[in-house]
């Protein structure tokens, strides 16, 4: 393990003074064979955490941390006065975790050296954030809500929703209009708990209709409508935002309940060998509505068994249930023990890839002193360290975001959320014998 810390260091320093230079970034990410048809976008959004300059705040933040007097606070400062700038001229593109305010105040924050920096500024950022959260999400959901209408994923996911936001409006909650507005939104994930009347069938409140569904090929795969497992865009990551605003003391009628029947449901709704699909479709002509799909299961942070163990963790400390802790112990054992045989993930990236598990499996591994999550994560280190190159601009190629039996397409991409800063940080993390605050950006 001695060798794959230097070797860790080693890839980190080298990709870290790559990552000074952010006009050579952006080149790399906007050449064309970067461009990424399913989305219709380059890997590269300069005031987004996903792919912008929010992720190298935090990575260089983090290099400040590993390795001290070597100037990167400097770096993450330049980064940081440039991204104001470029707020200033083009103004925030939304609300959320991954693509708007949230995630540039949870990087402001993580580079406050614990709250010793830019007070002034982030004070400035949080009454903005206040208003921009009514009026983005609060407001339209009481709308939603008053016709009676089931809720938008987009509403309360990690990646898009309300469940991202709380997880760094919780970091706040000392201070008075934060721990409102975090009350606001434990209430608003709570309605969850009510049924959604459909076709006749009372279904869980994170149902998803038809007319929900954004792309085509979701709404040909899901006719009736669905349900979403995961942690980055369903009611596992609602669930993991839920119990961890109760274990900050924010606590509010039916949240216990509501984290309660998020659990059982999840539990209930397994494939066997404790795997789970990205999301059930439903059918109200068969006896058991869910309906899975597709025989693809991955085991990452996004959706699968790994993301859902980690929930399952938080929805046991909060309802303090010892048997449901063993259970999400049990299901990252499982992952950890199909690991070598049933290897399932693309890349080295967070979201989907190899990054994702690491981190997830190493937190396991420092909650529970298993030897199993230690050799695991041994493991998944050393493949993630073989793939590096240091020919390639940014060490690593990511795989680009590409419907179901598309040609897989490898890019540059330096983005934190399905690129190489998320990889950094993993393999940073992975050589700590405590969690890391960046962690709880992706509610681990």
């Amino acid at each position: 393990m001695t060798i794959a810390i230097h070797k860790v260091a080693d890839v980190c320093l080298t990709l870290a003074h790559r990552f000074k230079d952010p006009v050579w970034i952006k080149q790399v990410s906007l050449q064309k064979q970067n461009f990424m048809p399913y989305i219709q976008a380059y890997p590269w959004d300069i005031t987004t955490l996903s792919h912008g300059y929010p992720g190298f705040i935090i990575l260089f933040s983090e290099m400040e941390a590993c390795f001290p007097d070597q100037g990167w606070d400097l770096i993450a400062h330049r980064y940081l006065v440039e991204l104001i700038q470029e707020i200033e001229k083009r103004g925030i593109h939304n609300s959320s975790l991954f693509s708007g305010l949230s995630g540039i105040c949870f990087a402001i924050h993580l580079a406050s050296k614990q709250s010793t920096r830019y007070q002034t500024l982030i004070a400035q950022l949080n009454a903005i954030l206040i208003k921009n959260i009514e009026a983005d999400y609060l407001l339209p959901i009481e709308e939603t809500r008053h016709v009676a209408q089931a809720l938008s994923l987009f509403q309360y996911d990690v990646i898009t929703g309300l469940s991202g936001v709380l997880s760094y409006v919780l970091e706040y909650v000392h201070v008075e209009a934060m721990q409102m507005l975090a009350y606001r939104i434990v209430r608003v994930l709570t309605l969850l708990k009510e049924g959604v009347l459909h076709a006749g069938i009372e279904l869980p409140g994170w149902y998803t209709p038809v007319s929900y569904l954004i792309r085509e090929e979701q709404r040909a795969q899901y006719p009736e409508g669905s349900f979403d497992t995961g942690v980055a865009h369903g009611v596992a990551g609602c669930m993991a935002a839920l119990a961890k605003a109760y274990l900050k003391g924010i606590i509010v009628d039916n949240q216990l309940e509501t984290i309660q029947k998020m659990a059982f449901w999840l539990q209930e709704n397994q494939v066997k060998g404790k795997k789970w699909p990205a999301k059930f479709g439903f059918n109200a002509r068969i006896r058991n509505y869910l309906e899975v799909t597709t025989d693809f299961y991955r085991d990452g942070w996004c959706y699968g068994a790994p993301g859902i163990a980690s929930s399952l963790l938080l929805a046991a400390q909060a309802l303090q249930s010892d048997s449901l802790k063993q259970e999400a112990i049990h299901i990252m054992q499982v992952v950890c023990e199909r690991f070598d045989s049933q290897q399932n993930l693309e890349c080295v990236s967070f979201c989907h890839g190899l990054a994702g598990l690491l981190t997830q499996v190493h937190a396991f591994f420092l909650e529970t002193h298993l030897v199993l999550f230690s050799k695991t994560a041994s493991q998944i280190t050393r493949s993630i360290l073989e793939r590096y190159d240091p020919d390639f601009p940014f060490g690593y190629k990511c795989v680009a975001s590409l419907p179901k039996g598309d040609e897989t397409v490898c890019i540059d991409n330096a983005g934190f959320l399905d690129g190489v800063i998320g990889t950094l940080l993993s393999l940073l993390f992975s050589t700590s014998s405590e969690k890391q605050n960046w962690v709880k950006l992706f509610l681990i």
